[in-house]
């Protein structure tokens, strides 16, 4: 059921099945005669089902609405191409654009898959168990390209477009300084932290991200509506506590490190996880996955820092105290 949580601003939330997740928030803003929606959900009858029932119950006309998706993963993404084929406007970041269109990207990941550590027998397979896989567009869509700064007035509200990389390369906030409102996508979350993970050869994306939470600190936002779980109030105290999380996650890897190194499969494999499984053998494989791209991330940045060294020994990435 859609939920009036700030003058004019709706939240729907879409189930997202069989993830920890439990719930995208879309969010609806009605402005005259057009609507902005902000994000979308899987690309799966159950969100599919759940989203237009919403939208119908606000009066909202998929071919009077601007659709803005803040980034390119397919919880947020997935049926931006569906409204379109509706008749709705659809606006991200050119850098996550042009993967939600990129339908070869699987092919690459699998390879950056491989020399991480990742076991080859299974990396098909957990591709295929991979919700962002599973649930992702099945059309490419003609998105307008959205510029960290452009301004987008709707509801009353003046939002400012924020370029926030590091969950993902095009991520971006919306921020509407008059109102200290924070719509921010997975940049920030409540009670969890969101997946900063390394999935090709070049970028820093841990980087990234720990810059783009000191860019939020400065704004000083009073309410985050994150793009899961509740709203939630002092955003800028959030910040703070992931980026000493992300602390912690580095200095943790630095003591699991050993002399003959170690690649960032069994990195992750050796690191402490907030999931319900008594081991590592019993981690869901889309959850190794995830485990092995944020191992990856937090390795290349203290790579990057100087603080390991990276080798690659038939063709895996192995990483060792300097």
């Amino acid at each position: 059921m859609p939920q009036e949580i700030l003058p004019g601003i709706h939240r729907i939330p879409v189930p997202l099945p069989k993830t920890p997740l439990g719930n995208l928030n879309c969010y609806v803003i009605r402005d005259s005669d057009r609507w902005l929606i902000v994000d979308t959900g899987f690309n799966s009858a159950e969100c599919s089902r759940a989203l237009f029932d919403a939208l119908r119950e606000l009066d909202v006309d998929p071919a009077r609405s601007d659709v803005l998706l803040t980034h390119m993963h397919a919880d947020h993404s997935g049926l931006g191409y569906l409204l379109e084929t509706q008749g709705a406007r659809i606006s991200c970041h050119p850098l996550d654009g042009r993967i939600i269109n990129s339908m070869g990207q699987w092919e690459e990941i699998l390879s950056f898959g491989h020399c991480c550590g990742l076991p080859g027998d299974r990396l098909r397979q957990a591709r295929d168990s991979h919700p962002g896989y599973r649930y992702r567009p099945d059309g490419a869509v003609r998105y307008h390209p959205l510029q960290d700064g452009a301004t987008i007035r709707t509801g009353g509200y003046r939002f400012t477009c924020l370029h926030t990389p590091g969950h993902s390369d095009g991520h971006i906030c919306l921020y509407e300084p008059e109102a200290g409102l924070l719509i921010c996508g997975d940049l920030l979350l409540r009670g969890i932290t969101p997946n900063i993970a390394q999935w090709t050869a070049m970028g820093n994306p841990l980087k990234d991200y720990l810059e783009s939470l000191a860019r939020i600190r400065q704004l000083d936002p009073s309410l985050a509506l994150p793009g899961h779980r509740e709203p939630f109030d002092d955003p800028v105290t959030r910040t703070r506590e992931i980026t000493a999380h992300h602390q912690e996650r580095l200095e943790e890897i630095l003591t699991l490190l050993t002399s003959d190194g170690l690649p960032p499969y069994e990195v992750a494999s050796r690191m402490q996880w907030d999931l319900d499984c008594s081991n590592w053998r019993d981690f869901p494989l889309a959850q190794k996955w995830f485990a092995t791209g944020e191992a990856m991330a937090h390795l290349r940045y203290l790579e990057q820092q100087g603080r390991v060294a990276c080798h690659l020994l038939s063709g895996k990435y192995v990483y060792t105290k300097p």
